[in-house]
């Protein structure tokens, strides 16, 4: 009889963890929506501005920089913008304070702006991260079932997304 009550507990908590599931869910298709409403095609926008950015700073690469060193510096101007770059704490072993002083002034000289998607995309990221944490957490269920619920969230994105995710 116990042993049945907690099966019972065990698959009522794991209902729980699937209807909060499709529930965020349904919150990020209305955060993707209200995104595409500001712009048409907002992710393909975004990659196409990503990739500009990239090859920017791939043109001002210096002996040492890694691969994934620029794609991180990339993500952080397209996230950031331009004029934000110098106040962000970089991470980089390869890149250097004045490296990013560097690149923008050759983009003032190109007369290039770009103010960032932060407050657009903030949000966007956040919630991803809150899904893939909620499922993450729960210790009832297993690696596979986990897994499963996860990949249920990576169907969701379109391939732009999953683009601007790898950069994450």
């Amino acid at each position: 009889m116990y042993i049945q009550y907690r099966e019972d507990k065990k698959d009522k908590e794991k209902d729980n963890i699937e209807n909060r599931f499709f529930q965020l869910l349904e919150l990020h298709s209305k955060n993707v929506e209200r995104i595409e409403a500001k712009r048409q095609n907002s992710f393909i926008e975004y990659t196409r501005i990503l990739n500009s950015i990239l090859k920017e700073i791939e043109r001002n690469k210096k002996e040492g920089w890694t691969d994934v060193d620029m794609f991180k510096l990339a993500y952080l101007y397209f996230f950031y913008g331009f004029r934000n770059m110098e106040d962000q704490p970089l991470t980089f072993p390869s890149i250097q304070k004045n490296d990013i002083q560097e690149i923008n002034k050759k983009l003032k000289v190109k007369k290039l702006s770009y103010s960032g998607v932060y407050l657009e995309l903030g949000i966007y990221f956040r919630q991803l991260y809150q899904i893939v944490d909620f499922i993450n957490e729960k210790t009832v269920l297993s690696k596979d079932e986990k897994y499963n619920y996860i990949r249920l969230l990576r169907v969701q994105l379109n391939i732009y997304e999953q683009y601007m995710l790898f950069f994450e």
